[in-house]
């Protein structure tokens, strides 16, 4: 529903719940040069609106990905929680760049839980 704004109320209301991790993702590849860092979601928001009826171009990618924390034990089984999970935004130029920044995230946990990249005791 969009009540008047362009921006829908769903994302209106992501933005408000996850608003610093929003900005955070957004900061490089739109705020920037943009002036002040909104200070709240509604001027987040008015600071898109702004963008799509000022200027020419696209606004992007942003993404939101969620990925189940996991735990593996000595014997190698990985045993998974329900209720924690990561989440994170994401922002780029194309969905394609979007989606492998949240797919580099994810494995870069996984790769963590696994211990690989740690040197080897010898």
């Amino acid at each position: 529903m969009l009540d008047g704004a362009r921006v829908p109320t769903a994302i209106s209301e992501a933005f408000a719940n996850d608003f610093d991790d929003v900005v955070f993702a957004l900061r490089r590849n739109f705020l920037e040069g943009r002036g002040d860092r909104p200070a709240d979601a509604k001027q987040l928001c008015k600071t898109i609106e702004a963008f799509i009826e000022d200027e020419n171009g696209t606004l992007g990618w942003l993404i939101k990905a969620r990925q189940r924390k996991f735990i593996v034990v000595d014997n190698g089984e990985i045993h998974y929680s329900w209720a924690p999970v990561r989440t994170a935004w994401f922002h780029a130029p194309s969905y394609d760049a979007a989606q492998r920044a949240a797919l580099d995230w994810a494995e870069a946990y996984s790769s963590e839980v696994w211990g690989e990249g740690e040197e080897q005791e010898g």
